[in-house]
């Protein structure tokens, strides 16, 4: 039986999907602090989580706390070199950088 009272590793999965889908759903609806704040809880969860680095580094690219968006999107490459998602998102933040 499952009690509330006492974490459920079985849950963190689900949990930290949860966060990182609720903060895109933010993020699309223009609430990128709340957004920041979900990607954070999901990577609390599992800082090897990479989609929830990467969305992380949207809401603050989106808040212009750039210098900390493009470290998130460095991290997502860092831990799937593959995730081409990461890679066009670091552009995009470094091209906003690069303005400034």
């Amino acid at each position: 039986m499952f009690n509330a009272s006492q974490p459920s590793l079985e849950l963190a999965p689900h949990a930290l999907k949860a966060y990182s889908n609720l903060g895109v759903a933010l993020q699309e609806l223009g609430g990128f602090e709340d957004a920041e704040s979900n990607c954070r809880q999901a990577i609390e969860l599992n800082s090897n989580y990479v989609e929830a680095q990467n969305n992380l580094g949207n809401a603050l690219k989106e808040l212009g706390i750039l210098n900390e968006a493009a470290i998130s999107n460095q991290q997502a490459i860092a831990l799937e070199p593959d995730y081409v998602k990461a890679y066009y998102n670091l552009d995009i933040t470094l091209k906003g950088l690069a303005s400034v």
